[in-house]
This record gives structure tokens, sequence and C-alpha cells, in this order.
């Protein structure tokens, strides 16, 4: 009599006991996918981590390697910066990287001097352009590759605030920097990107202080990078199993957007999974976002807990239905 009363207390109770651990297990799972599924995402996010970094060690390289030309030539012509660049195989070797080129100050009387040197050494349409108003001028006389840069040649970049700015700055510091996002142009258009700053200084000269450097200073040595072709397809993983955006953090929040892609509006390209690290870049620092796909999310089995639960209910409900069928 006691057993019959006590038999559906302990069905209930068993079967409530089954419905817990089925539960259990199912955050248990579901909290050991997740972190397998983080430490992937960290692992494919710090590989494109690191060619964003290579990528940018290479410019640098070659911006090493075109100081040390001019540092080992008496004189440089457009024909020998043009020689030097297709060397370096830009379009193959150097994704991203429009142009290179060398800029120097010159006030209104050196200028006019500049365009008439050029235009005899083979250049014969360097313009200086476009005319600032400014006593003092930041004058583009060698680019290449030349296909790239159209209209480059004879450009003041002091016409814009952010790129003399960064210019002075490099200058002064003797350090390379880096732009703020900044339009490009090219060809008729305009491209998104910002310029890596290199001051050249006379070899042989001290460069200790400011007076020093300011003396010693003769031009800076630049590369122009188009931010979307740098940063498209750094990794295979790329727009497949994550998409990347990079930001300015030092810029205006409606500027500081560097490279989004897909853009914010896509519908159904976003997953779970979200990594955010800080890059130091010549004096600026660069938000680098990464967002999982739908790919990615699924490669790590997310309904495998909902198996486990859903086999633990159907275990319990089973046990249930045993117990009853025995006990009645």
């Amino acid at each position: 009599m006691f057993g019959k009363r006590m038999a559906p207390i302990i069905r209930h109770g068993l079967t409530l006991v089954c419905i817990g651990v089925s539960f259990a297990v199912c955050l248990l799972v579901g909290g050991i996918i997740q972190s397998r599924g983080e430490q992937a995402f960290i692992t494919v996010t710090n590989d494109s981590l690191s060619a964003l970094e290579n990528r940018m060690n290479s410019y640098e390289q070659s911006l090493a390697g075109l100081y040390g030309f001019i540092d080992a030539s008496n004189e440089v012509t457009a024909r020998d910066w043009s020689h030097i660049v297709a060397a370096l195989k830009v379009e193959q070797s150097l994704p991203g990287l429009k142009g290179l080129s060398y800029i120097v100050m010159a006030d209104a009387s050196e200028a006019a001097r500049i365009q008439t040197e050029q235009r005899l050494q083979g250049v014969p349409d360097f313009t200086i352009h476009p005319e600032t108003g400014r006593d003092q001028k930041l004058i583009v006389t060698f680019t290449a590759p030349a296909e790239y840069n159209a209209n480059i040649a004879g450009l003041d970049i002091g016409f814009e605030v952010n790129r003399r700015i960064v210019a002075m700055e490099s200058r002064a510091s003797g350090l390379m920097r880096a732009t703020p996002p900044i339009e490009l142009l090219d060809g008729d258009q305009t491209v998104p990107g910002f310029l890596i700053l290199r001051p050249y200084f006379q070899r042989d000269m001290p460069v200790s202080t400011l007076a020093e450097r300011q003396k010693a200073f003769r031009g800076w040595i630049c590369a122009s990078i188009d931010v979307k072709r740098m940063i498209d397809e750094l990794t295979a993983g790329q727009g497949e199993l994550f998409n990347i955006k990079v930001s300015d953090q030092d810029s205006a929040a409606d500027k500081h957007v560097f490279y989004d892609r897909p853009p914010p509006a896509s519908v159904g390209t976003d997953g779970t999974y979200f990594r955010r690290s800080y890059l130091s870049v010549y004096g600026r620092t660069w938000v680098v976002e990464w967002r999982s796909t739908p790919a990615f999310d699924l490669n790590q089995n997310p309904y495998a807990k909902w198996l486990f639960l859903i086999a633990g209910l159907i275990i319990s409900l089973l046990i249930y239905l045993y117990m009853r069928s025995t006990y009645e």
C-alpha cells in the first residue's frame, strides 16, 4: 500500500531529476561549444591581424628602401624614381600601395624653380597645383607608378589640413607618421585611403634636436595607400568566416571608418562572435573589429546542445512511461 502511494512521487521525482540533468547537460555542452568557438575565432582573427601588420611592415620596408636609394645618390630624377619603384613590383608584392612619392617643402620662389627643373628633366606637364594661397608649399616632385598616379606630380599636399599637419609632425619628430582617413586622387575620382610619410634628412647631419632636424630636413618619402585594396582578401577566411571593420580612433566620429565590408546595412551577414583590437600605426590608433558570419557559427555545431536537450527529454519521458506502466 505504501509502495503504491510512493510510486507516483518517485516517478515524478525521477522524471524531474532527468529533465534537470538534461538542461544541465545542454548548458554544459553550449558552454563548451561557445568556448571552442571563441578560441577558433581568435585563431582566424589572429591570422587576419598578423596579415594586416605584415602588410603595413611591407610598406615601411619600401619606404626604407627608397630612403637608402636617395641617401646613396648624388641626384635623383623622375626617371630614376620610376625605375626604382618599378623594381619594387608594387602591384604584385605590395597590395594596396597606390604610389610612392618624394615631397619637398618650398616657398613660392623655390616652387617656381622646382617646376622649371622638373620640366627640363623630362616632365613637360609638371605644374604645381592646386593654388593654396600659402607661401609654404609641400610639392610632390616624383611619383610612381605613373599609371596609378595621374595628376599627382606637382600636387601641393598642403592643400588639405590633415596632410599638412601630419607632414609637419613627421618633420618635427623625425618619425614616420600616418594621416587619418583621407580621399586619394585616382584619375578623375577619389578613393578612401591614407598616407604614410617618412622624413628624409641629409646624411651625416645630426638630428637629435628639433633645431637639428629642421636644418637637416630635405623632404618626405610618401606612400599612398588605397585602403580597400590593402584590406580586401587579407586572409582566405575574410568575407567567408568573418567580416572586418577598421576605424581610426583619433578621427571625428563621422570620418573615422577606413574600411567596412560588407556595409552595416547588409542583412544576414553577422554571426555571434565578435573581437576588437587596437593597432598602433605611425602615431595613430586603429580600431580593428571582426564579426563572425553565419557560416563560421554553423561550423561550430551550435545546435548540438539542443540535440542533447531533446535526447535527454525523450529519455526522461521514456523513464516516466516505463515506471508508470510498471507500477500501475
